[in-house]
């Protein structure tokens, strides 16, 4: 089941002041979960993720990042409880995002939900 959420940035419009379109910028990035498995059953701390989600939220929006797809993304695990694409999101100043599964293992409220996500600063709708 898709997952989505919005935080409290607001929405962006594409149109300049003129009414005219002006550009948008697109990233792709796979995060690779993150790092946040280190090896065997030993995962980085919620703070160590953070801090890393926080350097990448510093990059889109140095690159002033519009809709940015995000593969392998975390939105639950068990060992690191941090919900990286409402994280990142909220971080790096994204309106919205929705979510889809990949990889889903354990069962709920003990598993790894790891999927592709799209955040946008434009107005969506599921």
């Amino acid at each position: 089941m898709p997952a989505s959420g919005t935080t409290e940035h607001p929405d962006r419009s594409l149109a300049g002041t003129d009414g005219a379109r002006t550009t948008l910028t697109l990233m792709a990035w796979n995060i690779a979960k993150c790092d946040f498995h280190e090896h065997g059953l030993t995962f980085k701390s919620a703070g160590e993720v953070r801090a890393h989600l926080d350097r990448l939220a510093a990059i889109v929006i140095d690159q002033d990042v519009d809709l940015l797809f995000l593969s392998e993304v975390v939105l639950e695990a068990a060992p690191c409880q941090v919900n990286q694409v409402a994280c990142l999101a909220e971080r790096a100043g994204f309106a919205h995002w929705c979510y889809g599964d990949n990889d889903s293992f354990g069962v709920p409220g003990s598993r790894i939900r790891a999927g592709n996500a799209l955040l946008s600063r434009l107005p969506m709708e599921a």
